[in-house]
């Protein structure tokens, strides 16, 4: 097993966006918000809404939100650090020893 190795930086996320297309079509309850549920950044890292059939309910405001989600993906991937976003104004910092998730 490897030791932790602190000169290492860690980047975590807490994906708390409810989906304008995430919403419960059942009978009985109406197209409700369901929320954020475990893989629902999924389409936004992959920027797939066209591919999935999600391309009339993503918003203006979520296609920048996969932007921004596959260029920080893009340079972890790249040199690894999630860096900025595509504009340059919101930068992922590492996740701190001190800091609680």
């Amino acid at each position: 097993m490897r030791e932790f190795d602190s000169s290492l930086n860690l980047y975590a996320y807490h994906f708390d966006h409810v989906s304008s297309w995430n919403t419960c079509p059942g009978v009985n309850c109406g197209r409700v918000p369901l929320g954020p549920f475990h893989g629902s950044e999924i389409p936004y890292v992959w920027g797939e809404f066209a591919d999935s059939g999600l391309d009339p309910f993503a918003t203006a405001s979520e296609r920048i939100l996969s932007i921004n989600f596959m260029t920080f993906w893009t340079n972890f991937a790249r040199n690894g650090e999630p860096g900025f976003d595509s504009e340059g104004t919101i930068f992922w910092p590492p996740f701190g020893i001190e800091q609680v998730f």
